[in-house]
């Protein structure tokens, strides 16, 4: 049987998220990765304030994003430092999980709107 191979990581704390890619993140971050990937470009991509359909859509995923890399994978988000235990660890799951309930609650309000807007110009407005 051969020996496995030994995964070094350099980071102090590998379950602390960084905005900023590093060489060893695949193996820091193991199964989500993919996850992480898509939380930066996401992150840089969106705007931090913002309005309309697009815009909720996109905050909605990333608060979804940052509740599974908290809550399955364990990971710390930005700007701690270091990893996150017991209430501190709840506190931040809560309140993105609030976040995500009132993002999607103005989400469905923001298609009504949006729809209204649709049927009262006759699809004008849409084109």
């Amino acid at each position: 049987m051969a020996p496995r191979p030994l995964i070094v990581v350099r980071r102090r704390f590998p379950d602390v998220l960084t905005t900023e890619p590093a060489d060893d993140d695949a193996e820091a971050y193991g199964a989500a990765w993919p996850l992480v990937e898509e939380w930066r470009w996401m992150r840089e991509a969106h705007p931090h304030h913002g309005r309309g359909v697009r815009w909720l859509e996109a905050e909605a995923r990333i608060l979804a994003l940052e509740l599974a890399m908290l809550d399955e994978h364990g990971l710390t988000l930005p700007p701690e430092t270091q990893p996150l235990r017991g209430f501190a660890r709840k506190g931040q799951t809560t309140w993105r999980r609030t976040a995500l309930q009132d993002t999607q609650r103005a989400l469905v309000w923001e298609r009504r709107r949006r729809w209204v807007r649709r049927v009262l110009t006759l699809g004008l407005w849409w084109r």
